[in-house]
Formats: structure tokens, sequence, C-alpha cells
């Protein structure tokens, strides 16, 4: 009949298949999809789907506004993740200056038990030379009392014999010499290795003798 309008014929609408999940998507915007019902009721041709597309629309919309707050979560998310991975590398990095400053004091310290350690075996060496000396010291101070004792027997020995007066006193009077002689050469040998010994150590070896001109006369 003329004057008939013939019904358009729509075409499908173009949607996509993600591959593996079964879901599809708009491939138009909204906007063209109301520019095509507006189109539609001015022909008034497809009033019957009209229904469908504005609940295919309201579909659309919904998965938008699901899709934006998907797309807002994951944002939220990435700049936690952002942030939580700034905190770590600054932690990295503090704690790599920590470690750095550990091992510093470390190495101090080892250098200090070394110092520590040579000074300890240096000090330990002084005081046996110290102990050595002393032991040195006191035999020497041993001799000198004894030699003293001995000393003095034989002046008391020599007066005796002059003060008697008797036959054959020369004789012993030279023995007791040579017997007085060999102390006083014994005591001064002693008396050098004692100074040798001691000096080592910058320690005063002038001994004091009651008896030093008695034995530098022999």
């Amino acid at each position: 009949m003329a004057g008939k309008l013939e019904p358009l014929k729509m075409e499908p609408l173009e949607v996509e298949v993600e591959e593996g999940e079964g879901q599809t998507k708009p491939l138009k915007k909204t906007e063209d999809l109301l520019a095509m019902v507006k189109k539609l009721q001015e022909e008034g041709s497809l009033e019957p789907q009209i229904g469908d597309l504005i609940h295919r629309i309201n579909e659309l919309q919904q998965a938008k506004k699901k899709s934006s707050e998907e797309l807002g979560e994951a944002q939220d998310l990435w700049e936690a993740l952002r942030r939580e991975l700034d905190s770590l590398n600054g932690e990295k990095v503090h704690l790599e200056e920590v470690l750095s400053k550990k091992q510093e004091a470390l190495r101090i310290l080892h250098c200090q038990t070394k110092e520590s350690e040579a000074q300890r075996l240096h000090d330990h060496e002084q005081l046996e030379d110290l102990m050595g000396q002393h032991k040195d010291l006191w035999e020497f101070q041993m001799l000198e009392q004894r030699l003293a004792w001995e000393i003095r027997a034989l002046e008391s020995s020599m007066a005796q014999l002059l003060t008697e007066g008797e036959v054959g006193a020369g004789s012993k009077n030279v023995t007791l010499q040579k017997e007085m002689h060999a102390l006083a050469l014994g005591v001064k040998s002693h008396h050098r290795l004692v100074c040798k010994t001691m000096s080592k150590g910058s320690s005063d070896c002038s001994f004091s003798c009651n008896h030093a001109p008695f034995l530098l006369s022999l």
C-alpha cells in the first residue's frame, strides 16, 4: 500500500566476547543508543522494541557504574600498594644505614681489641721485667747483708789477732785478707750484673754499702 511506512530492520547490537569469560561489552556509547532510540521514536516503526532498548540501556549504565566502582577500588588498592612500597623502600634505606653504622662500629671495636691485646702483652712483658729486676735486687740485698756480716766477722777476727799478738798471726792475717778480697770481688761482680740487668728498665742501680770504703781498699 502506497504511503505506508515499512518497518525498519534493526541491526543487532554489536558486542564482543572476552575470551575465557563469556562477558559482553558494548561497543557503542550510551549516547549512541539514546540517539538511536530517539530516531526510532520519530519514525514510529519499532515501538515494541523501545522497552527492550531502555532495559538494555539501564543494564549498560549499571555495568558502567559497577566498572567505575571496580576501577576506583583498583586505583585505591594501587595507591595503597604504592604507599606501602614507598614505606618499605624508606625502611630499607634506614636499615642499610643502620647496618653500615654497625659494621663501622664493629670494625673500630675489632681494631681497639687488637690494640688492647697488644698493649696487654706489652704490659705483661714489662711486668715480667720488673719482677726479674726486683728478684735481682732482692738477691743482691741478701748477698750484701751476708757479705756485711762476713766482713764484720773478719774485721773482728783481725782485731783480735792484732791485740793478742800470737805467734804466726801474720800468716793468719794474710789468709783472712785473701778471703776478704775474694768476697769483695764477688760482691762487685754481682753488683755489676744487677746494674746491667736493671739498666734495661732505666732503673737506678746505685746501691749503698756500709762497708764500701773497706771493699775499695782491698
